[in-house]
């Protein structure tokens, strides 16, 4: 559980990086990046985590 929020965590930096950039630097290629970095975060992270969770405590719970 720690370390999906660690991937959260990492998940925020990046929006926060990336609007940060926006609004002080303007600089768009940095900026997006960031944001893509956070989507592939959210997308390919999240579900994965999820499975690993749940496969986690249906053994759990099997256990006598």
């Amino acid at each position: 559980m720690a370390f999906a929020y660690l991937v959260l965590l990492v998940l925020t930096t990046w929006f926060v990086v990336g609007f940060a950039v926006i609004v002080r630097r303007r600089a768009w290629r940095v900026a997006a990046t960031s944001v893509l970095l956070g989507l592939l975060t959210a997308v390919g992270w999240i579900p994965w985590l999820r499975g690993r969770v749940g496969a986690r405590l249906e053994r759990l719970a099997e256990r006598p």
